[in-house]
């Protein structure tokens, strides 16, 4: 029993034990009177370690604890003033702050992930918020200040739980979900909801659109826009022309085709005089603009479905109608085969006139 008491009082005494202050040292140095414990190790270059609690109110030394790499006044490698973690900084103004700077192939944070092979997925990182309000982003903020158009962020926007409607969002401060991904897979660039693999939301000025493609070149033939099938195979494109044409194309080698034959001219001529060319203007369009073309059913019903997307009176499953598309297009063959035809009863009649002029000369 003295042995043990004798221990202990060895101990305290070592500790070195000021007011309310403990230390415990290899120099028998007083540790400071803001720190209820305070460890230091001095090794024999000079550098200190240690762990250092304070009890003062002052923002700047109200620490609950410090491990410091050197014995430099502020070189603190972990500071826990006030509940906030600080690494690298003595006032921390978050839960966590990391504060430092870079550099090539430097990084002020870094996440390494050692598990590979089959059967591993890997986080290197995750924000969970499972009490996340509908309609709110949780985000990753990313740039030089908290202020307009001064930094970026990425983030996830809850709708409802399982929800395609919840999308991936990419936005600036104070410019909020300027690029979208929904659980559709659908990509919306000024829409949250978009309505196919790609939706572009708004029109451009000037020569600026929705849409703006430019080339790296002046090569003719080159292409804006490539469409592909099923198999990756080109069946179109928007390309350049000579000079600053431009050329919607659709795919139309030979080597593509088979039963070909000639269109026939009375079919031409029925078609054509099928259609009901008329004017009209779109419902939506409040300027009631009057243009003339065609209606799609009845450029169906005239031979010409291969020209019409859709059927007539179509709605999904909600009731919605399904609308219907035309490409005048498919017209042009037969046009096409109508004009070769007047054209030659045209020389014909061309003549059979001038065999009427010269009767009509021999008999003056």
């Amino acid at each position: 029993m003295k042995k043990i008491t004798l221990l202990l009082l060895s101990l305290l005494l070592a500790a070195g034990s000021y007011a309310q202050s403990v230390g415990i040292n290899s120099t028998g140095a007083a540790p400071s009177t803001n720190a209820m414990l305070e460890v230091l190790q001095t090794n024999t270059s000079g550098t200190a370690y240690g762990i250092y609690g304070s009890t003062s109110g002052a923002a700047t030394t109200n620490y609950g604890g410090y491990f410091s790499a050197t014995g430099a006044t502020n070189n603190y490698g972990l500071v826990v003033p006030n509940g906030n973690v600080g690494i690298g900084t003595t006032t921390p103004g978050h839960k966590f702050t990391v504060a430092g700077q870079g550099g090539s192939n430097t990084a002020l944070l870094a996440l390494d992930i050692t598990g590979t092979g089959d059967g591993w997925f890997n986080w290197a990182s995750s924000a969970i918020a499972p009490n996340l309000p509908v309609d709110y982003n949780l985000i990753h903020m990313i740039g030089k200040a908290e202020s307009e158009k001064n930094s970026g962020y990425i983030g996830f926007n809850f709708k409802e739980s399982g929800s395609d409607a919840n999308f991936l969002t990419f936005g600036l401060f104070a410019k909020d979900n300027i690029m979208n991904i929904t659980g559709a897979g659908y990509v919306g660039i000024g829409t949250t909801t978009p309505g196919a693999k790609l939706h572009i939301a708004g029109f451009g000025h000037g020569v600026a659109g929705g849409i703006t493609m430019s080339p790296v070149n002046n090569i003719e033939g080159g292409h804006f826009m490539t469409f592909l099938n099923t198999s990756s195979e080109w069946i179109g494109s928007i390309a350049r022309g000579a000079g600053d044409n431009i050329l919607y194309n659709s795919s139309s080698d030979y080597r593509l085709k088979e039963n070909v034959v000639n269109i026939s001219a009375n079919q031409a001529i029925t078609r054509l005089m099928s259609l009901r060319p008329v004017e009209y203007n779109y419902i939506s369009d409040e300027n009631k603009t009057v243009i003339s073309g065609f209606l799609a059913h009845e450029m169906a019903e005239a031979g010409f479905a291969n020209g019409v997307t859709g059927e007539k009176d179509a709605v999904d499953k909600d009731g919605n109608p399904i609308y219907q598309a035309i490409d005048t297009k498919f017209l042009i063959p037969e046009m096409v085969k109508v004009i070769q035809e007047q054209q030659t009863e045209i020389e014909v009649l061309k003549k059979e006139l001038e065999e009427i002029k010269k009767v009509l000369q021999y008999k003056k």
